[in-house]
């Protein structure tokens, strides 16, 4: 394909509601392409909790709601998809094994190839399956490019820029920053995620109050007008954050706790902000969780092995049957130490809050193995439609 071809065209993205960084993945694609092919319009297909993020990104023309993460709900837009020039699904797996290259163009983007045993179920039908540059090994990538088009791309979302990163941090504002990530996906009981956030907001509050002059949780909606009733002190700010506000404040922030997924914790490599790693909420999490504890030093995490080396997670999801298993395995455990294990979550939040480690990040850092020297979402718009000159900002 090249820029002559898409004149007066459409595109459509599906990405999964698995948090919140599919989303924001799809959001940064569907920008890149707006500046690049104003002429284009992006479509947006998913549930209530990502079109909120999807609508507040404004890099969509049309937000249609659908449930995405079930094969048979997604099956009855298929017909629809079908009439988009290009679709790209993103972490969307029930997706692929649907799609017929008959239909049309599809594009698969993937976070998280370094946990799946095997390439997903259908990626064969996506004409490029891209592969984000964060802990995807060499040798798996190669193998798997024997039967699949497969582009390693760098992070997708922001750059390092000079402008915000390297602000040094003890001139930053005195804010802790708390991102809770999406806190949501399809195979988990949303009244989880509620003890979750609760549980550890307070966990919080109590060893940061008397450090940081200012908390700002960030969290989905709904969870935020919840967590609001727990709080009365203007120290303590809660709400949903679009996402430039919140690189801005994470930018301008001294230290960050959050949930271990990776698109927030590229952002914080990015503009060099000292991070410490909260509980899992999911299995991807688990698993990161306990590869950082070996990286970063354990006193920055959070892994369930910290809690009773009989919690510990496997670094692999190749024991485990189907999808469901692995989430139910890290939800389970998760629960048990919301419930149980809340000196210890006290005890390793006042470790994090008390060590800023600068050499993490450049640990952290070191999982993306080419320059990063441009964004993902670049790469990805010049591979599928050519490279028209743009000035664009890719913050």
């Amino acid at each position: 394909m090249t820029v002559g071809d898409f004149q007066k065209t459409k595109c459509a993205f599906v990405s999964s509601s698995f948090g919140f960084g599919p989303v924001s993945k799809a959001a940064a694609i569907a920008g890149e392409i707006k500046r690049r092919l104003p002429q284009m319009e992006t479509h947006f297909f998913g549930d209530r909790f990502t079109l909120r993020f999807a609508e507040l990104s404004k890099a969509f023309d049309l937000l249609i709601e659908a449930e995405v993460d079930d094969s048979a709900q997604v099956k009855k837009i298929i017909p629809q998809l079908k009439n988009y020039d290009a679709v790209f699904s993103v972490l969307n797996l029930p997706l692929l094994p649907l799609w017929r290259k008959s239909f049309g163009s599809l594009y698969f983007v993937d976070s998280l190839v370094w946990m799946w045993r095997e390439p997903p179920r259908g990626a064969e039908n996506a004409e490029i399956y891209f592969v984000q540059d964060y802990l995807a090994t060499p040798a798996r990538i190669e193998k798997w490019s024997e039967t699949l088009r497969i582009i390693s791309v760098p992070p997708i979302g922001i750059l390092p820029k000079h402008d915000y990163s390297l602000i040094p941090v003890n001139e930053r504002k005195n804010r802790l920053l708390v991102n809770f990530s999406g806190c949501s996906n399809q195979y988990v009981n949303s009244k989880i995620y509620e003890i979750y956030v609760a549980t550890l907001s307070k966990i919080i509050d109590d060893e940061a109050s008397e450090k940081f002059e200012e908390i700002e949780i960030c969290v989905n909606q709904t969870l935020a007008e919840q967590l609001k009733m727990r709080f009365s002190r203007s120290s303590v700010k809660i709400g949903f954050l679009p996402k430039p506000e919140f690189l801005q404040k994470l930018a301008e922030s001294r230290f960050l706790l959050t949930a271990p997924g990776i698109t927030t914790t590229l952002e914080a490599v990015a503009l060099k902000t000292p991070l410490g790693f909260l509980l899992p909420q999911n299995d991807s999490q688990a698993v990161l969780s306990e590869i950082y504890r070996q990286q970063i030093g354990e006193s920055l995490t959070m892994a369930f092995s910290r809690f009773n080396e009989k919690l510990a997670f496997p670094t692999s999801l190749d024991d485990f049957e189907n999808l469901e298993q692995p989430i139910e395995a890290a939800v389970e455990r998760m629960i048990f130490i919301l419930e149980n294990q809340q000196s210890k979550l006290k005890q390793f939040t006042a470790e994090m809050l008390n060590k800023s480690n600068d050499n993490a990040l450049e640990s952290l850092r070191s999982n993306i193995r080419q320059t990063w020297h441009q964004s993902g979402q670049k790469v990805i718009v010049e591979k599928v439609f050519g490279n028209p000159a743009v000035a664009s900002n890719e913050f």
